[in-house]
């Protein structure tokens, strides 16, 4: 028995290597240059915490010091010793702005999105030509290419490298505020790390329900689309109206609708009910870590303007960590309906 466990695992450590292989090959190897820019992202995504949490508490622990033998003088020479932090500050404000808003994403969609589908969609087209005539009478072929083709779509693509760039910056971001909190106590930082993972997984899992829902629900998809189609092209339609076959369509078309509905509504309310929980548990752990950092301080281990920075700084981890939480939903739902090219291929 242990022995088939362990083939079992290693048969699915070489799926998933496979895997990985072959979305290498379609996604980041038609345009290698995508792997620089995501360097990039990653060091700007770590500095620009650092460099907000270090300027903000040096500027405040200034601001002190000079308050206290503070004396009449014009607004240039007041702000003359400042200079130089509120330009990192200013500074960190951009670099977050140009890595979390939509400034060069665009641009990487549209390369990246150009040569994966036109790797993709033509691979799709040969393996299509490459088939028995009779694969094409059966409803599990086209069941396979319209996964296969909607897993390639350009917002789909577009999406997959909005969530890759935004989510390694992010997670950069995420290491280099541990890094600050470490320095306070590691503790701290142990704990955030943490209590980010509950609701990372609450995200990953919530998805991989509603991917599988899709999944189960697309036969009935097709069914429902096929419905519509009789009541709404032309040369259909007439023949339902001769033969009276509206309403009869039509509260099928209905009640399949509903099921469908009812099932996505119950699952987005066992969903919802994880996710307050979740929230309830980091609002607590923010309120720890703010005692923690003020015990830190109250020990001397953190000056005045770090402490403020940190607090600061907190709100802003567990924003980060959301939003990665997003980004990994995103890329999880785009791979696991990738892997409907591969099922295509075979």
């Amino acid at each position: 028995m242990i022995e088939n466990n362990k083939v079992t695992k290693r048969q699915r450590w070489t799926k998933a290597w496979r895997y990985g292989v072959f979305s290498y090959s379609t996604l980041i190897e038609p345009w290698p240059p995508f792997l620089i820019f995501l360097g990039i992202g990653a060091v700007i995504g770590a500095l620009t915490p650092l460099i907000q949490v270090w300027a903000t508490g040096t500027l405040i622990d200034r601001l002190l010091d000079n308050m206290r033998g503070a004396v009449e003088a014009s607004l240039l020479d007041v702000l003359a010793p400042y200079w130089g932090l509120l330009g990192l500050i200013v500074l960190a404000m951009f670099l977050r702005w140009m890595i979390y808003m939509a400034s060069f994403q665009d641009y990487l969609a549209a390369q990246v999105n150009a040569r994966v589908r036109e790797g993709v969609e033509r691979r799709i087209l040969e393996k299509a030509i490459s088939l028995r005539l009779e694969y094409l009478e059966r409803p599990a072929y086209y069941r396979m290419l319209q996964r296969a083709r909607q897993a390639v779509a350009p917002e789909r693509v577009a999406q997959m490298v909005d969530a890759v760039q935004r989510a390694v910056a992010q997670v950069f971001g995420c290491i280099g505020l541990l890094w600050f909190f470490a320095g306070a106590h590691r503790a701290i930082a142990l704990l955030l790390c943490l209590g980010s993972l509950p609701l990372i997984h609450w995200r990953i899992r919530s998805d991989r329900e509603m991917i599988d829902i899709n999944f189960n629900q697309t036969d009935r998809q097709r069914r429902r689309d096929y419905w519509r189609d009789l009541l709404v092209q032309r040369q259909s339609a007439a023949e339902v109206r001769l033969f009276g076959l509206g309403t009869h369509l039509v509260g099928q078309w209905r009640q399949l609708t509903d099921r469908m509905l009812a099932q996505v509504k119950a699952a987005r309310w066992r969903n919802m009910r994880g996710g307050v929980g979740i929230t309830v548990a980091d609002l607590g752990l923010s309120g720890l870590m703010i005692l923690g950092l003020m015990w830190a301080a109250a020990q001397g281990q953190l000056s005045a303007g770090t402490f403020v920075a940190l607090v600061y700084a907190l709100p802003q981890y567990f924003d980060l960590v959301f939003m990665i939480s997003l980004r990994l939903e995103d890329l999880h739902r785009f791979f696991s309906e990738y892997r409907y090219v591969v099922e295509f291929w075979r």
